[in-house]
């Protein structure tokens, strides 16, 4: 276990300098190896085999995010002693809100998207107005991953807010096509009422974007096993160039190289594309984040 902290401490430091390509990313130090290992063998033996049950019965795997909190693995990009709020939070701030949500004991919920915007997040509508020594927020924050499961919420302006809390309510929660184990809803804010203190950084601080490389991996590995595995004319249908073509496409050409089997439910690639599928639209379409990367590439090797 020491020695797995010790991998999550290097891992963050990483993490939070930053790479410059993706070949940094395939050769990873021995420490952070070993934290990938450890990770891929409690997926693999507490993860994968009821996978498929939580998806189909939209359950959130909470006995797993605390056994994972106690592994220290939701606390990846920050010290040890410190939690999510590490970067921008008070210390008052810093000792309310961070052990439960490193630990595992509760998870959180970023409130960024509106009903009347996704990826041009700056168009937010909710409000925050000072009254005394309150925060008081007016609006409506959609698709809300893990609202119905969190005890937090953070939103661009970066409130910090106790979940549940009076003026604040949860729409119904979305059948959607992937992600299901983790649930979405709307996000009601009517005259909730925060202290100041509540406040996360500066007003109008910027926001973060995630990566789904772990779904891509996991759906090139079920791919790959199974192109080793199924045979056509004598051999396994892995030897046939127009299969690695489509292994080399990895998340998407996962559900083709299955064929029919990838599309049926029982497959776990089914399952990796609907949930692959969400991180081309949340926090910013492809098309948009493709805009994004091209105007930072320009800017960063501008003579």
């Amino acid at each position: 276990m020491a020695a797995l902290f010790n991998a999550r401490k290097a891992l963050g430091g990483a993490v939070r300098r930053g790479v410059r390509s993706l070949s940094q990313l395939a050769e990873l130090p021995e420490l952070h190896q070993m934290l990938r290992q450890t990770c891929r063998d409690f997926a693999d033996r507490e993860l994968a085999p009821i996978a498929a049950k939580l998806d189909r019965e939209h359950t959130f795997p909470a006995q797993q995010v605390r056994e994972l909190g106690a592994m220290g693995v939701m606390a990846v990009e920050v010290p040890e002693h410190l939690g999510p709020v590490l970067k921008f939070g008070s210390e008052a701030q810093k000792e309310k809100w961070i052990t439960p949500f490193t630990t595992g004991e509760k998870v959180g919920c970023f409130a960024l998207s509106e009903p009347g915007n996704g990826s041009d997040a700056g168009a937010a509508t909710t409000m925050a107005r000072l009254e005394g020594d309150e925060w008081v927020l007016n609006g409506t924050k959609a698709w809300i991953t893990n609202s119905w499961d969190a005890s937090a919420a953070v939103g661009i302006s970066a409130f910090l807010v106790p979940l549940p809390h009076p003026g604040v309510s949860l729409g119904k929660k979305e059948d959607k096509l992937g992600i299901r184990a983790s649930s979405t809803a709307n996000l009601i804010l009517e005259d909730c009422r925060l202290p100041l203190d509540n406040l996360l950084g500066e007003r109008g601080m910027g926001f973060k974007i995630a990566m789904a490389l772990g779904i891509a991996q996991a759906a090139l590995d079920c791919a790959a096993d199974y192109a080793h595995k199924r045979t056509a004319f004598g051999a396994p249908i892995g030897k046939m160039q127009a299969i690695q073509f489509k292994l080399a496409d990895m998340a998407v050409a996962a559900i083709q190289v299955l064929g029919g089997m990838g599309y049926v439910t029982d497959m776990p690639a089914e399952r990796h594309y609907r949930d692959a599928r969400i991180t081309e639209i949340y926090e910013g379409t492809s098309e948009i984040q493709r805009l994004v990367i091209a105007n930072q590439v320009l800017k960063e090797y501008q003579p």
